[in-house]
């Protein structure tokens, strides 16, 4: 297999911008007795953000090392929103874990390109 050359993180978005949520991020939500606050670990084009907000989350905190999301971001509530241009790590520190799944295959990229993929998909709580 042929590795993916490294693609423009602006062209990334603007083939993710406006895609519906993860269907690990529904499945969350529905295990949830409140609605207080949520963090979007590499929140990318802010589609998971926008979906938590939309579903009546007091706060949300996306985490992304790449800014390129800024214009979606200032869209958002300054008092139910928080844009932190950072990597993420510090941010798992002290968290209870509720589910964890790892997944590692062979897949296209938004921008068309196979990749290997080696993701974590989580729900942690304070």
């Amino acid at each position: 297999m042929k590795k993916a050359q490294p693609q423009s993180w602006k062209d990334y978005f603007e083939r993710t911008k406006g895609k519906p949520p993860r269907p690990l991020l529904v499945k969350a939500i529905g295990l949830l007795k409140e609605k207080g606050n949520a963090l979007d670990l590499g929140s990318g084009a802010l589609n998971d953000s926008a979906f938590l907000l939309s579903q009546g989350f007091s706060h949300v905190t996306a985490v992304d090392k790449v800014p390129v999301a800024i214009e979606i971001a200032k869209q958002f509530p300054k008092e139910k929103f928080e844009y932190v241009i950072s990597s993420f790590e510090d941010y798992l520190k002290g968290l209870t874990i509720i589910s964890f799944n790892e997944e590692e295959r062979d897949k296209e990229t938004a921008v068309g390109e196979m990749k290997h993929w080696h993701v974590f998909h989580f729900i942690v709580k304070k």
